[in-house]
């Protein structure tokens, strides 16, 4: 039996989307997939710079291996693009700034922006990320931790792997399907993919009748 150190990153997020139903609040066969604004759908927030660099990261954070699809495959991209026009709208900021962070970083440490390094180095520059104290190279002026921007970054990605198609990602429901999950009809769930969003119908209460019995006063 492995222990659970050994499980890959991947491995350890899809399970953590098994357990929660495939409903998200949130090693590679070949070179990671790469998608561009043509081949999904013109971007309402995103510039194409900051989209290419979004795919590389969510790829790296949930990447396509034999035992399934990953960001890539799910357009966890479109997803964070139409989130950031809409129930994610104030965290644009986000973005528009970590991209860059990341980028000083990428640059600072391995010579290159994050989208132009290999997988191998991807994976390296996200390792360095996720530390308890930020790494040198993360620029100062950053007002979030490198860690606490991954673990940003992480959440939408799952959001974007597991959540309802019609936001954009889980793309022909290939997240849910990775986990077995049966989709949203037999539980009736609404946005933003949680259990509080259930569809209840409508109770239809008797109408009100005083009460008469005995030790009613007057």
């Amino acid at each position: 039996m492995r222990k659970k150190s050994d499980l890959s990153r991947r491995e350890f997020l899809t399970r953590s989307a098994a357990v929660t139903g495939g409903i998200v609040s949130l090693g590679v066969l070949g070179g990671p997939g790469r998608i561009t604004a043509q081949e999904t759908a013109e971007f309402e927030v995103l510039t194409d710079q900051q989209a290419a660099t979004v795919v590389a990261l969510a790829e790296r954070i949930m990447p396509r291996d034999s035992s399934g699809p990953g960001a890539t495959d799910a357009q966890v991209v479109v997803y964070i693009d139409r989130a950031l026009a809409t129930h994610h709208v104030h965290e644009k900021e986000i973005y528009d700034h970590g991209l860059v962070w990341l980028d000083t970083f990428s640059s600072a440490t391995q010579g290159k922006p994050f989208v132009e390094l290999t997988s191998d180095l991807q994976d390296a520059v996200l390792s360095a990320l996720d530390s308890r104290q930020n790494p040198p190279e993360w620029p100062a002026e950053a007002d979030m931790t490198s860690r606490a921007w991954l673990r940003h970054m992480i959440e939408h990605t799952m959001e974007g792997m597991f959540a309802d198609p019609k936001y954009g990602g889980n793309r022909n429901e290939v997240g849910w399907k990775l986990i077995n999950f049966p989709g949203l009809k037999p539980f009736g769930y609404d946005p933003p993919f949680g259990y509080y969003d259930a569809i209840i119908p409508e109770i239809e209460y008797p109408a009100f009748v005083p009460y008469t019995g005995p030790g009613k006063e007057g």
